[in-house]
């Protein structure tokens, strides 16, 4: 009896639509392993450009020539630049109370782009599949722990 009751629990705890247990993620440990994240993802970006990385092992291999990977590259490094103090922010490290329905905003805006992303870098190439993935994946799930800060304060303070 009291075996199915452990079990019941379990699977009641590893529920998809229970979030709870990102609760237990630190905010600071998670904007610092996601700007982490987002550096390494710049350095991949910067090896191709230095064309250390050949250009066809990302964006699926469909770009026809270095020059249009470069640009792309560029591109990316810029986003993921804009990216860094907005983990910052929503980790409430900088512009703790400020703007904070924008801050929710961009922080879901992120998360869905992440998980867009790590959608595409499962139908990449093999260097997409098996490197890139994980760190869209992680990093989404970064962002979505940033949203969703307040929501489970507000809902623990309730529980007290």
């Amino acid at each position: 009896m009291e075996n199915q009751k452990v079990k019941k629990e379990f699977r009641l705890r590893i529920s998809v639509l229970d979030i709870g247990f990102l609760k237990n993620i630190n905010l600071k440990l998670a904007a610092y392993v996601n700007i982490a994240i987002i550096s390494l993802v710049i350095i991949v970006h910067i090896l191709i450009i230095l064309q250390i990385i050949p250009f066809n092992w990302v964006s699926g291999g469909r770009l026809p020539t270095y020059e249009a990977q470069r640009q792309m590259s560029i591109i990316s490094i810029i986003i993921l630049l804009i990216t860094i103090p907005v983990n910052l922010w929503g980790a409430k490290i900088i512009l703790k109370n400020k703007l904070i329905t924008l801050r929710k905003i961009l922080l879901y805006v992120l998360c869905t782009y992440f998980v867009i992303s790590f959608f595409m870098q499962i139908l990449g190439t093999l260097f997409e599949k098996f490197g890139m993935s994980i760190l869209c994946f992680l990093s989404a799930i970064i962002y979505f722990r940033l949203a969703i800060e307040k929501r489970l304060t507000n809902s623990n303070a309730k529980q007290v």
